[in-house]
């Protein structure tokens, strides 16, 4: 009876070392994407990151869910089509940060993808929900609030690069967080087989730059090239930016041209 005191603080002790020793980053993002399209969300892996962890909640449809390290390879991904009867859960993934290439700190990314049953893309032509990123930390990243941790300036200039696959007429968004101090945000679209827009929008999702191949069709094969400024306004300050590319061929080939490859660069200096 005289050792049972002793038990409590112990345990009090051990459960505050954990939480003061670990610090979370959290990311939030309302998202919205065509019933079978889909959004990338790249954000910073700091050094003293453990783990990341996706989560999909509130969306009103089916939908697939995927994280990239910064070599751009697929390390884990899951889908509400594993579980049709109850996919209105919270659909989470998750993987670890190691010292890997593949999985070591730096730019990674998310992709949210639209799964809606082809027999009802008649009825349901887009997917909303919300899209949450936890960084487990060791503590070292910051002993301030995850609110400021949130706001850690990402070394600059840094660049971020994506190969896409597209349809012939379809749209997909790269959201991309532009950091405090940067100036300026370049896209080039290279490589692409076929011609295509390419938008630039700020954090208000007001469209700051945009071009097209259809502008210049005997050389439409050249980088396609877009820039905005950065400026201290709220629809050019720095935050959630995004990059939009939409096929743009010609509607006289749709029944032979169905989709376009690319690559995709963004700059952010």
């Amino acid at each position: 009876m005289k050792k049972k005191p002793f038990l409590l603080p112990l345990l009090l002790v051990i459960a505050f070392q954990v939480q003061s020793s670990n610090f979370v980053i959290e990311k939030k993002y309302q998202f919205t994407v065509n019933a079978r399209g889909e959004k990338i969300f790249s954000f910073d892996v700091p050094a003293g990151a453990k783990s990341v962890r996706a989560v999909i909640s509130n969306h009103t449809q089916m939908v697939n869910l995927t994280i990239y390290g910064p070599t751009n390879e697929k390390l884990t991904q899951t889908t509400t089509w594993s579980f049709i009867s109850n996919w209105k859960d919270p659909l989470k993934c998750s993987t670890n940060v190691t010292s890997q290439e593949r999985s070591k700190p730096g730019a990674w990314s998310v992709k949210v993808e639209g799964a809606v049953h082809v027999g009802k893309l008649n009825e349901i032509h887009e997917v909303s929900g919300l899209l949450t990123i936890f960084i487990d930390t060791d503590g070292s990243v910051s002993q301030n609030l995850n609110t400021k941790i949130e706001k850690k300036t990402t070394s600059l200039p840094f660049e971020v690069k994506y190969d896409f696959l597209i349809g012939a007429r379809e749209l997909k968004d790269y959201i991309i967080n532009v950091p405090e101090g940067a100036k300026r945000i370049r896209a080039v679209i290279s490589n692409h087989t076929e011609m295509i827009n390419l938008s630039i929008y700020g954090p208000t999702i007001l469209r700051l730059g945009q071009t097209t191949t259809w502008s210049y069709l005997s050389n439409w094969k050249d980088p396609l090239k877009s820039s905005a400024n950065i400026a201290n306004n709220p629809r050019q300050g720095p935050g959630s930016w995004t990059v939009k590319i939409e096929g743009s061929v010609h509607i006289g080939k749709l029944d032979k041209i169905k989709n376009i490859s690319g690559t995709l660069t963004i700059f952010v200096e």
